[in-house]
């Protein structure tokens, strides 16, 4: 179970990252993000094929990697937050290269394991794992600070992006810690290291719900739809070990003549309930990930078709606001007039001192 889990998580990473560089692959901080989330793939996909192969080469490999995911937490996280240290990166780039190329040494980062678990290993640290534990721990802990400063510099609906990520980097950076650094260098304890790859995902959920209800990086739909593609294959998935399960419980076997007739009803079956599975989704999406996504063209086509009939200023007005308050379930919209006096026709979720403001920042343009 925990190497599926670990699977798991580095598509995750995979996935959310190619996302943002297909979306905005003319940005700096989308390709910086891509490679971030590549260096995680990469780093816990050495975890999985040790776990899966038990070869020692993935084990060593996985510590190069982890500095492979510093480096690139660095440079995404500085982007991100708008913050440079080029004296700071001169000394991290230099020991960060020295135990990139010690790592894969046998003996110099762990010993060779005596046992290997799901979630770990028995084995002895090299005399170069201390420093390693160091390195990295004040890496990822010089992230979290550029996290922190960039939240408490922020204002607006940038502080809230940056208040996500940096919530959820502390929980994967702690649990990292722990299980991989910490733990181990104070007890030379390592069946917990393997761990560290589905902590990750604390880190995807809350940075995809910052995109998601925020737009960090502008990748909304792209991700809603990915959500439910991702629901229709979990379903998918679920319904044919299901299937496959009972099929062997009952006659032992997939290909008899009994079980091939009854397969071709729960292939019906099967067929009949995907149109509902896809809606649930749907509705999931559009209630939980704030924005109508299948519906939006729909609703502004009939938005339009309306607009052409409607000749009162005011009822256009409502007309607009309600559609698109219904289709993207905003938090605040209204729709202002600036030409000569500036007036609000309508409003959602303004207060009246938040609409005085708006009428300044409107009037002084």
């Amino acid at each position: 179970m925990i190497p599926f889990i670990v699977l798991i998580s580095a598509l995750s990473n995979l996935y959310l990252g190619l996302l943002v560089v297909i979306k905005r692959p003319r940005e700096k901080v989308a390709r910086l993000f891509f490679l971030f989330t590549l260096s995680a793939a990469i780093w816990i996909l050495s975890n999985f094929f040790w776990l899966v192969f038990r070869d020692l080469f993935w084990l060593r490999f996985s510590y190069s990697a982890g500095v492979i995911f510093a480096f690139c937490g660095l440079w995404w996280s500085s982007e991100v937050c708008a913050i440079r240290h080029s004296r700071f990166y001169f000394v991290f780039y230099s020991v960060g290269l020295a135990l990139f190329a010690v790592a894969p040494i046998d003996g110099l980062m762990v010993q060779n394991p005596t046992e290997v678990f799901a979630s770990g290993f028995k084995t002895e640290g090299g005399p170069f794992f201390i420093p390693y534990a160091i390195f990295m721990s004040l890496t990822l802990g010089y992230i979290l600070s550029l996290f922190f400063r960039a939240y408490r510099r922020e204002r607006g609906v940038r502080r809230i992006q940056i208040k996500y990520v940096f919530v959820g980097s502390i929980l994967f950076v702690s649990f990292v810690m722990l299980v991989d650094f910490i733990i181990p260098a104070l007890f030379n304890y390592f069946l917990l290291a393997t761990l560290d790859a589905p902590g990750s995902l604390i880190l995807i959920a809350l940075t995809t719900y910052a995109t998601l209800k925020y737009r960090l990086m502008d990748v909304q739909v792209l991700l809603r739809k990915g959500f439910i593609y991702g629901m229709i294959g979990l379903f998918t998935y679920g319904t044919f070990h299901l299937v496959a399960w009972g099929f062997l419980s009952v006659f032992g076997t997939l290909w008899s003549y009994s079980a091939l007739t009854i397969e071709l009803f729960v292939a019906l079956a099967f067929s009949a309930a995907l149109p509902y599975a896809n809606r649930f989704a749907i509705h999931i999406a559009n209630r939980y990930l704030y924005a109508n996504i299948y519906n939006a063209e729909e609703a502004f086509k009939r938005l339009t078709d309306r607009m052409a009939a409607i000749v009162d200023l005011h009822k256009l007005a409502s007309a607009i606001v309600s559609t698109i308050n219904r289709t993207f379930t905003t938090e605040k919209i209204a729709f202002v007039l600036t030409k000569g006096e500036v007036r609000v026709l309508r409003q959602q979720g303004f207060n009246a001192k938040q609409l005085h403001v708006v009428k300044q920042e409107l009037t002084s343009l």
